[in-house]
């Protein structure tokens, strides 16, 4: 004969394993939701440091022309300084140098103008604790800010500690870096639920660290991925032979669908403007 458990059995059982039951919960509710724990944002999503660079070098006049040329700016199809202001009195080669200089890190932090995301950011990441409060997890969110290649200057680190006072201190953690987004290693992509991305076409070379999560193993199918919409020069000259306006929002967005969904295969991906206020 089969022995049977009372009801009252099985209410002492879950009172004195309450803990017990709480973590198997949470970690089945991860497993099915998956709470956000850890965000990774460029900078750039936040603050537009190749515009600050520009903005830093230029007089009245030139200001002007980048004002003029900004919504055409917004939706470039690359990381280019020039594609869009070809007038500009510093070559493009030069200016990357300057980029990735320290000597210019505070003058770019100084004139570089917030984005979109970057303007209403409280209000994009304060509902992840909501949303993890769901699925009981209600630890603090690591949010890492990469610089690179901007240099942790003084007024770097006091950039730092503002973005901080956005957040509640006991809900986010929000740490800066410095480090080429392609050298961070594969082990700290798997730990990031929501990532923010400014150039996808350099993170994902197959000398980099989320190369192989992402695109190989296909490990990262719960995390969501935000990126600006980038194309190598190849695909530029192939649009540019079609007779593409890359000027033109829709014809765009058209355009990267097809890369859109290649990602959404990986997982859950969308591109995004970073786009600075006009």
């Amino acid at each position: 004969m089969e022995d049977k458990i009372s009801s009252q059995e099985i209410k002492q059982f879950i009172a004195d394993h309450s803990d017990l039951i709480d973590r198997v919960n949470q970690a089945v509710m991860e497993e099915d939701f998956h709470a956000v724990k850890n965000v990774y944002m460029d900078l750039n999503v936040l603050k537009d440091t190749r515009m600050g660079l520009l903005l830093s070098l230029s007089d009245a006049t030139q200001v002007e022309y980048l004002r003029k040329g900004l919504a055409s700016y917004n939706i470039r199809p690359d990381r280019s300084f020039t594609s869009t202001y070809p007038d500009f009195p510093i070559s493009e080669e030069e200016l990357k140098k300057m980029y990735a200089d320290p000597k210019y890190s505070d003058q770019i932090i100084d004139h570089s103008p917030d984005t979109q995301i970057g303007m209403h950011l409280p209000a994009i990441i304060k509902p992840i604790i909501a949303s993890n409060n769901r699925v009981k997890y209600y630890n603090h969110v690591g949010i890492t800010i990469n610089i690179y290649p901007l240099s942790e200057t003084p007024l770097v680190k006091c950039f730092e500690h503002l973005f901080q006072t956005h957040f509640n201190k006991e809900m986010f953690k929000v740490k800066f870096i410095s480090t080429r987004p392609k050298s961070l290693p594969a082990s700290f992509w798997k730990m990031q639920q929501l990532i923010w991305a400014d150039d996808m076409l350099h993170l994902c070379q197959p000398d980099s660290g989320l190369y192989a999560p992402l695109l190989q193993q296909q490990a990262m199918m719960p995390t969501w991925v935000y990126a600006a919409p980038v194309a190598d020069s190849a695909k530029l000259a192939e649009w540019k032979e079609q007779g593409a306006d890359f000027t033109d929002r829709r014809e765009l967005e058209t355009r990267f669908r097809m890369t859109e969904l290649y990602f959404s295969v990986c997982c859950h991906f969308k591109f995004v403007w970073m786009e600075i206020p006009t």
